[in-house]
């Protein structure tokens, strides 16, 4: 019986132990992009079905101004130019919003699929608002996305894999021992036992052991490289991603604090003025105009921000929220 140098044994399961975690952090990689896929794709679902709601409001808005400029023909108020110009507004908001509903349809059937549900299945979204994503510095933010990173967690992985095998690879110095018992029976004489002792000593092949405490050395100085390398990288990332969040924060603040409650006023004295004889046809469908562009404009700076925020997970490795 050959038994092993006592740390041998050991240090190869903790080798494998190590490759099994190496292999769990790809595996814990591959979950986390798909996680942040579908938060982005639902974000995206969210996005066309508010759009679908604006869309659908502004339609209500355009029959009505249809209505009206058809009352104010038939009372000798207006030409017929201005009922038309009405018809082909609500035409067009009616073709913007069938567009709509077909990539809401395209994109819920790619969320479904994702989702291991059947194509067709109904998913509603909560309506598109502003996700307040938890109030920290970027230098904390950072320090985050070094500790949680899953490909930090690899690399570090690779490191300490990379000591073990040089550890396994040194013990290959060390010998082995072996222990032998046998029996002897010759008929007619006494039955007589054998005890053997011995040492395995590893003359040959020590070039090798030093190739493979090299190759090993070698891998450890290229994980901590490309942690450096990472760190740099990732704060980079989250530096930009940082930015673009509290860039578009601003945007969003600018828009509900001012510009949707401007359009809004805008258009109901127009519609008002519009009721008055005060202001003609085309001045009241560029104010309906004015806003839905801004509702819309409004709905993809809540957009941007929200995925400005994912992104900001995307880098440091954990949700916000």
């Amino acid at each position: 019986q050959l038994f092993e140098y006592p740390t041998r044994r050991g240090l190869r399961v903790s080798v494998a132990e190590a490759q099994t975690k190496l292999s769990e952090s790809e595996y814990d990689l591959i979950g986390w992009e798909l996680t942040l896929t579908v938060k982005m794709l639902y974000l995206r679902l969210a996005f066309n079905q508010s759009l679908i709601v604006h869309f659908r409001e502004n339609l209500v808005i355009s029959n009505a101004l249809v209505d009206l400029a058809s009352k104010r023909f038939d009372a000798g108020s207006v030409s017929k130019l201005d009922v038309l110009r009405a018809d082909v507004e609500a035409a067009n908001t009616s073709d913007q919003l069938l567009s709509l509903e077909n990539e809401e349809r395209n994109h819920r059937m790619l969320l479904n699929f994702l989702l291991g549900r059947q194509a067709d299945a109904p998913l509603r979204t909560t309506p598109l608002a502003k996700l307040e994503a938890s109030a920290q510095s970027v230098d904390d933010l950072i320090n985050i996305a070094f500790d949680r990173r899953i490909e930090f967690r690899a690399l570090r992985n690779q490191e300490n894999l990379a000591v073990l095998k040089q550890s396994l690879a040194r013990s290959d110095y060390y010998p082995d021992f072996s222990a032998g018992l046998a029996r002897h029976a010759v008929s007619g004489d006494m039955d007589s036992w054998k005890v053997t002792l011995g040492i395995v000593i590893p003359i040959f092949g020590r070039g090798a052991i030093r190739g493979r405490i090299a190759q090993a050395e070698a891998e450890e100085r290229i994980a901590l490289t490309a942690m450096e390398a990472e760190k740099s990288r990732v704060a980079g990332e989250v530096s930009n991603a940082f930015a673009e969040v509290s860039k578009h924060a601003e945007r969003v603040a600018q828009f509900e604090g001012k510009t949707l409650i401007q359009a809004r006023e805008a258009f109901k004295l127009a519609e008002a003025n519009y009721r008055e004889g005060e202001i003609d046809n085309l001045e009241l469908l560029e104010s309906q105009r004015t806003l839905q562009e801004v509702r819309k404009g409004y709905a993809q700076t809540l957009f941007d921000y929200d995925l400005a925020v994912i992104n900001l997970e995307r880098a440091v490795g954990k949700g916000l929220r």
